[in-house]
């Protein structure tokens, strides 16, 4: 209980984990399994299921939530995570929270649906999956779909396009600082989704080598900023270590728009000569939902090496000027606007060799690049993306 006391202590009160969904299961997870165990043992005397923290932990799976098997995966964790259906169930169970419940039932059913094997990490899991299989299946609860959240401890927000459907456009974005555990050199990275399929990603995970874990960890490609969705600067990216950080981060939330904004500069070395790189994220919802990132920028001096990255699994189709699509084998599509007077487009097609990646991606994702035609020290560079 002493070791539990010491690990919750260093884990933020409102359940944001900061490795990503793949790890909730190694955290927030196997809180729980300790609590049952206690809670067990004591003939349920130990109970601290009502502990906001722990109520928390629970609830953030659910909020980093996409569709399917998508979750919102920054740093070391896929794009598609396969949690364990009846601990999460039991875990909203537990503590009365109805979404949680039901995204474990969903799993499951899910599971079934596909003919997935169900797969268990324990004996202490496997048998109250056996047990409950029948309870989890004909479970119906509240929706997990919900519309906006907002994890401060780590600054990542997350806001779909309407409360209980995948249906529409999804987005995720990040503020933080690079010194993350399981870190990427992400500050300002976000994700946009469409009906619940990926569209701008975050690349993920690689298969754990030494590289990994050691000095040349940010020698692999996929932790570098230059592949997120983010602006490069002569050249020079984000640099790894607690002191690349955001800065000015606001978080706001209303009925007709969510945003995030931060001040990049910091994230990155004197060497791009950024004084200030101001990185607004909207979320309209009107009545024509649409996504604007927009980069207010000032340089120290005048430069032409500008250059916006976005990645996506799907081959962009530019259509005309200032106009990129993106659609899915299912359909799904958005469009990507952007000032052509001001940007070149051009694509970069980055064959993929790792596991990890192909079982997530397929074959290939593709790196657009935005750079700037005309020279600048200060401007703006305004991204929308819409159905």
């Amino acid at each position: 209980m002493r070791s539990l006391d010491m690990y919750l202590h260093r884990l933020p009160s409102d359940g944001g984990c900061e490795e990503g969904p793949k790890y909730w299961m190694y955290a927030g997870g196997t809180i729980f399994d300790s609590l049952e165990l206690l809670h067990g043992v004591s003939g349920g005397k130990i109970d601290v299921y009502q502990e906001p923290q722990i109520r928390q932990l629970g609830c953030y799976i659910y909020k980093a939530f996409i569709d399917d098997s998508y979750f919102v995966n920054f740093a070391d964790s896929q794009a598609q995570v396969h949690i364990p259906a009846e601990l999460t169930y039991r875990y909203g169970r537990r503590i009365g929270d109805s979404r949680l419940c039901e995204l474990g039932a969903r799993v499951q059913r899910m599971k079934r649906e596909e003919g997935t094997r169900l797969e268990f990490s324990s004996m202490f899991r496997l048998l109250p999956a056996l047990f409950n299989y029948t309870e989890v299946e004909q479970y119906s609860g509240k929706s997990p779909y919900i519309r906006d959240a907002w994890f401060d401890s780590i600054q990542v927000m997350v806001a779909r396009e309407q409360e209980g459907s995948s249906k529409g456009l999804f987005l995720a974005a990040k503020g933080g600082h690079n010194g993350e555990s399981h870190n990427h050199n992400d500050i300002g990275q976000f994700i946009v989704y469409c009906n619940g399929s990926p569209m701008i990603i975050d690349p993920g995970l690689l298969a754990y080598t030494s590289k990994s874990f050691f000095s040349e960890r940010y020698t692999l490609w996929a932790m570098q900023s230059g592949y997120h969705n983010l602006p490069m600067v002569n050249g020079v990216h984000q640099q790894d270590g607690r002191q690349f950080r955001a800065d000015e981060v606001e978080y706001n939330l209303n009925d007709k728009v969510t945003s995030l904004s931060m001040n990049l500069a910091g994230a990155y070395p004197e060497l791009a000569g950024i004084r200030s790189w101001i990185r607004s994220v909207h979320f309209y919802r009107d009545l024509s939902p649409n996504i604007e990132i927009s980069d207010n920028f000032l340089l120290n001096q005048v430069t032409d090496d500008i250059t916006q990255i976005l990645i996506t699994p799907h081959p962009p189709q530019s259509k005309e000027n200032g106009y990129i699509i993106l659609q899915d084998k299912n359909y799904n599509r958005v469009k990507i606007q952007y000032d052509s007077e001001m940007y070149a487009y051009s694509v970069e097609k980055i064959l993929l060799e790792d596991e990890i990646m192909r079982e997530i991606w397929g074959d290939a994702l593709y790196r657009m690049k935005l750079t700037a035609i005309i020279p600048a020290d200060r401007g703006e560079c305004v991204i929308r993306i819409s159905r």
